[in-house]
């Protein structure tokens, strides 16, 4: 008897959320970048609205990196690299009509795009004087330096920067939890295109809370 009761309740429940529809959202969560280990782990902010039965999107996201690769395993005196890298998406498009059932399915189609900066800071053997390396490299004629390198032998960092077009198809489920309230989980194809690297494929992984409301 008292489990026919608590049935009862989810199923009520259940339908009284299923039926709330709400014509604005925001969401917010958790987002993971990388098609190999480590995979980066970031920061997904979306609102969207509804127009005439069409649902558009607009998604940002964000990702830090930072790694430290010894030269030398055995002797950290040997020097060090540290690598750090900041990724930034902005995208916008359109998501599948919305359901009215507590759990559902839904697919999305967002373009827009990648900004990324990737930063390596060196730190080399101690035994190395490495401004005096430096401040040697270059040009000279009759003993006389005319001109210093333009990339000089051991650089303290090295720095590139990427923009990116962004296609980003997309296919999740979307759980009711109560009233406006409910929980999204998502995978993302993310193509990445680049006039000097071409296409990239990359995979993404997001998990979101989400809010709606509005009549």
């Amino acid at each position: 008897m008292t489990r026919a009761v608590i049935l009862g309740m989810i199923l009520v429940f259940a339908a009284g959320t299923a039926a709330a529809q709400h014509p604005y959202e925001v969401a917010v969560g958790t987002t993971y970048f990388g098609s190999r280990p480590p995979i980066t782990p970031g920061w997904a902010l979306s609102a969207a609205f509804d127009v005439d039965g069409h649902t558009y999107v607009m998604e940002g996201s964000w990702f830090r990196r930072s790694t430290v690769r010894l030269h030398d395993d055995w002797d950290p005196s040997q020097g060090r690299t540290t690598s750090r890298s900041m990724a930034m998406f902005l995208a916008a498009g359109v998501r599948s009509p919305k359901s009215t059932a507590p759990v559902a399915p839904f697919y999305q189609v967002l373009v827009g795009g990648y900004h990324g900066r990737f930063r390596r800071d060196i730190v080399y053997p101690a035994d190395i004087d490495t401004g005096a390396e430096n401040a040697r490299c270059g040009n000279y004629s009759r003993g006389a330096k005319v001109y210093s390198c333009l990339n000089v032998p051991y650089p303290e960092y090295e720095e590139t920067r990427r923009n990116w077009l962004l296609l980003q198809p997309s296919i999740g489920l979307h759980a009711r939890i109560w009233r406006g309230i409910g929980f999204r989980a998502r995978l993302d194809v993310l193509g990445l295109v680049n006039r000097d690297w071409g296409m990239e494929w990359a995979p993404r992984m997001s998990t979101q809370v989400v809010i709606g409301f509005g009549d």
